[in-house]
């Protein structure tokens, strides 16, 4: 599992997380984005679209990346140019094969 961590840059304070984890290996190799969160008081100020960027810019070209994720992250993750794979209930599985282009 790979930690990213976003501070308020005046105070220092951790405002946010998320994380990367690998399964698998070689043609079964899945990268997920696991793990978010940002505090309340930060959130609709673009601390969540950093830590997507700089998740999404940790995978090397032809990386597949999936997330499990909710009605309230997915059209982010559609933007970044995801797919949904399956839908549940409110959870949708989105997947992404990482091409070199960055998206902000």
């Amino acid at each position: 599992m790979r930690w990213f961590v976003a501070r308020d840059p005046k105070s220092l304070e951790v405002v946010g997380f998320a994380a990367l984890r690998e399964t698998g290996v070689g043609e079964h190799a899945i990268t997920w984005l696991d793990a978010s969160y940002v505090l309340p008081a930060h959130r609709a100020q673009g601390v969540y679209r950093q830590l997507l960027s700089e998740r999404l810019a940790a995978c090397a070209p032809g990386t597949v990346v999936r997330a499990v994720c909710t009605s309230k992250s997915v059209d982010a993750l559609l933007r970044r140019g995801f797919t949904v794979r399956r839908m549940r209930g409110q959870w949708a599985e989105v997947e992404k094969i990482m091409t070199s282009e960055v998206h902000a």
